[in-house]
């Protein structure tokens, strides 16, 4: 004797409707619509230390890319069928086709032509019936009528009558060899001598399954499946899910709207909507929000009332929601979003069983959460790492080494107007169910995190770029792989021989500054100094030969790398490497070159103190003369404005710019203005502030730039407010 038990995917009535009727049942083996390949997994559920949400992870051993996960929440109907069964030391199996079958065929179809325009979707049985029951949500409609159910056991014919009606005269080829596998997978328990059957499955699937099909008929496709199943090998294991990943926002296919009411649902059944207002309150004085005892009866009695005067028969999640937000939030829907998350998603996370079967890199990944004190949460959480402390540092190169396997749950973050020293840094963790197929994807390259991040690291390292290398090299360094610092080291000194000077200027910020901080990670400095003195001395040499001959674009982007490079070499504190960065700039002169980087040289020499004042003088006169077309005169400003505002401090070049711009045509002025306001925008509050007070102290201000000049007050005037907002 079978009996078919059509349920919906995570529905808590039909999670509480199927105890019930189990336990009048009584089955000697219980039928699961689930992937045959995780059958031996179900009795390490008997181990306390897995608690929903799970799920199943099915991944190509060759591809693990290639996975997928089936879901379990403590209210799923499958869950319950599988702790009754082990309650009652009753059989238990999965009965839907293989995992390995369904991946091929999804592979196939893939392959296979578009079908005909005309091809007709798969009609959504609950939707059909509520339209025909006039309601107009068919989620809420089921919800009212089978979700909302505490124990109703005798509501399974009811559903399986239902939806032969919804899904009479259609059937896909994909769920006609499902539905083969499940009547094939009845007929084997039968063989093996079981008498009550219990087959649990998803209510579209519950007609077909009671229909009477002989095992003759069912052989093509049984042997199509057979077929399907021999091309994949899959590894399976037990993953911790987190509720969150239920919800349709997930893009999960089964998903809830709101899994945290569901679970309300199934622990309180009808006093869900009370549970629920009073989860509300807390949460608004969790954030500092007044949310009395009398304003929770008030929200309960006003979604009652709703429900009643929608002929609902409890409040359901959108009466919930009314409530909530008129009552306890007074209305106002940020308030009410402060809490949403909790009270309909929430963010509970599952666990596995510390000794539960696992590839080496996912053992040694849990071990090292465990030594670090890190616990699995899909709440985001903020950490401020010193790394000074021995704590600080472990965690710190674990998390860089994740981030090399491409793992999610660990992100740096930028903190601004905080105590922001070497030996600091900030992360963002929040564990996602996806960084598992990370796990197994990186199990290729190594049994331990450490070993792992290293092959990564060396993966490709011949055919990288200097910059990559360089970065690799800092990457290294901040995960302790001391193991990789060699091989890579090794890259770094045949790569610096052979890159060209745009090369060396991205290259070397990132190691100078490897060369300052890498002691504190046990990184000596000492590596890589001979490697940096190579490339300046080389940048030295060339950088004037991709300086010539070039557009604005291109400047641009050297610019940038300069204006990068320039401090982490006052920083490095060498003198010899800053005396070849000062000779690399000078060697920026003749018309060439472009003026872009001819003003930012001129800018370097007069910080530097290896020019003087009447040089610089001299050299904006010189670039900012009327027969200097005003783009070059404006490209000129650009490098000589790449910095800190302090060389505005010296008074001829704030009054050369003044004069210079108001010798400029008026379309001129009109086509460079933006990218003067782009080069003044990039100062400081307070040194815009002190330029523009100098602006407006005029003729004074400017007088020694200007000395020996006749100005016209009423001119003057006239463009001191242009100067305000180009300053601005």
């Amino acid at each position: 004797m079978t009996r078919i038990f059509g349920i919906r995917h995570h529905g808590p009535g039909s999670g509480l409707s199927l105890r019930a009727a189990l336990e009048e049942y009584a089955p000697d083996c219980v039928l699961i619509e689930g992937p045959p390949e995780a059958d031996s997994l179900l009795a390490l559920l008997r181990d306390p230390g897995y608690q929903p949400p799970l799920a199943l992870l099915l991944s190509q051993v060759d591809a693990p890319q290639h996975s997928v996960f089936y879901p379990f929440a403590a209210h799923s109907p499958e869950w319950i069928a599988i702790q009754y069964a082990q309650a009652s030391a009753v059989a238990v199996r999965f009965c839907d086709w293989p995992a390995a079958a369904s991946m091929a065929f999804v592979h196939e179809q893939a392959q296979a032509p578009e079908p005909d325009v005309g091809t007709a979707p798969r009609p959504d049985p609950i939707a059909l019936l509520a339209a025909a029951a006039d309601a107009g949500d068919a989620e809420l409609w089921w919800d009212g009528l089978i979700e909302q159910q505490t124990s109703a056991a005798d509501v399974f014919e009811a559903i399986s009558e239902a939806m032969a009606e919804g899904r009479a005269g259609h059937l896909d080829p994909r769920n006609a060899l499902r539905e083969a596998a499940m009547r094939q997978a009845v007929r084997e328990a039968c063989k093996a001598g079981a008498q009550r059957i219990a087959l649990v499955c998803g209510a579209y699937h519950a007609p077909a399954l009671s229909a009477a099909i002989t095992p003759k008929a069912d052989a093509p496709l049984l042997a199509e499946i057979k077929r399907l199943s021999k091309a994949i090998k899959l590894h399976v294991a037990w993953v911790p899910w987190s509720q969150s990943r239920l919800s349709l926002a997930s893009a999960y296919g089964a998903g809830m709207p709101a899994p945290a009411w569901y679970a309300d649902m199934f622990v309180a059944g009808e006093r869900a909507h009370v549970r629920f207002l009073a989860r509300a309150a807390v949460c608004l004085r969790a954030a500092d929000l007044e949310a009395s005892s009398a304003s929770v009866i008030e929200a309960v009695r006003l979604a009652e009332t709703l429900s009643a005067m929608r002929g609902r028969r409890l409040p359901g999640l959108a009466e919930v929601r009314e409530a909530a937000l008129s009552v306890l939030a007074r209305g106002d829907a940020n308030r009410y979003a402060l809490i949403a998350n909790t009270l309909e998603i929430n963010e509970a996370f599952g666990t596995v069983a510390a000794d539960a079967p696992s590839l080496p890199l996912k053992r040694d990944f849990e071990c090292c959460l465990r030594a670090l004190k890190l616990k699995r949460t899909a709440e985001i959480k903020s950490l401020d790492l010193d790394l000074r402390e021995q704590n600080g540092l472990a965690r710190s190169c674990f998390f860089h080494r994740c981030r090399m396997l491409g793992l999610q749950f660990a992100a740096p973050e930028v903190k601004h107007g905080r105590t922001l020293g070497s030996f600091h840094e900030y992360w963002t963790l929040r564990f996602v169910p996806e960084d598992e197929i990370k796990l197994l994807e990186a199990s290729q390259l190594g049994a331990s995190v450490h070993d792992a991040a290293c092959a990564q690291m060396l993966d490709g390292l011949a055919d990288c770029a200097l910059d990559e290398i360089c970065t690799r090299l800092q990457s290294a360094s901040d995960a302790q792989l001391n193991l990789a610092v060699p091989k890579l080291l090794s890259a770094l000194g045949a790569a610096s021989a052979q890159g060209d000077a745009s090369l060396l200027l991205a290259a070397l910020p990132p190691l100078l500054n490897l060369h300052r901080y890498g002691s504190l990670r046990g990184f000596a400095p000492n590596q890589i100094a001979p490697i940096c003195t190579v490339m300046l001395e080389r940048l030295s040499a060339g950088l004037q030969l991709i300086a010539r001959g070039i557009n604005s674009e291109a400047a641009s982007a050297i610019l940038a790398q300069l204006a990068r490079l320039s401090p982490a070499l006052e920083s490095s504190e060498e003198p010899a490497w800053q005396a070849a960065f000062a000779q690399a700039l000078e060697s920026l002169d003749g018309t060439a070159v472009h003026p872009m980087l001819r003003g930012y040289a001129a800018r370097f020499a007069f910080e530097q103190g290896a020019g003087d004042s009447q040089a610089f003088s001299a050299a904006a006169r010189l670039a900012l003369s009327p027969v200097v077309p005003p783009a070059d005169a404006s490209d000129w400003i650009l490098g000589a404005l790449k910095g800190p505002a302090l060389v505005l401090s010296h008074g001829a070049l704030l009054g050369l710019i003044d004069s210079w711009l108001r010798g400029l045509h008026e379309d001129d002025f009109s086509a460079l203005l933006p990218g003067l306001r782009r080069a003044f925008s990039e100062f400081d509050r307070n040194e815009r502030r002190i330029i523009g007070e100098r602006v407006a102290q005029g003729e004074r201000a400017l007088a020694p730039a200007l000395s020996g000049i006749e100005l016209d007050p009423l001119r003057v005037q006239m463009l001191l407010p242009t100067l305000q907002e180009l300053l601005r």
